[in-house]
């Protein structure tokens, strides 16, 4: 029960940071948003994802699938924010 709340709260919340942080790299990349105006439209969105993925953390009954889906939700968004970075300095 203790890895489920762990993952319910904390991978819940990494996962919503990564994809929102990743979310505003790609508002700002593929549209004509400011930086401030993507941050702060994605930080709205995540109010919605965050609930969502604490919900289902907590009503999945594999706990395997769900460390598994927050784990690579989480290293994938950052993985990919640092490389959409990189390719936007190398310009």
């Amino acid at each position: 029960m203790l890895l489920r709340l762990l993952a319910a709260i904390g991978g819940s919340y990494a996962c919503t940071a990564s994809l929102a942080s990743l979310s505003s790299v790609l508002a700002v990349m593929l549209s004509d948003l400011a930086r401030s105006e993507a941050v702060y439209l994605t930080a709205m969105l995540s109010l919605l994802v965050y609930p969502a993925l604490l919900l289902w953390s907590v009503s999945e009954p594999r706990l395997w699938r769900v460390w598994a889906i927050l784990l690579s939700g989480t290293f994938g968004g950052m993985l990919l924010q640092d490389l959409l970075t990189m390719t936007q300095l190398g310009d």
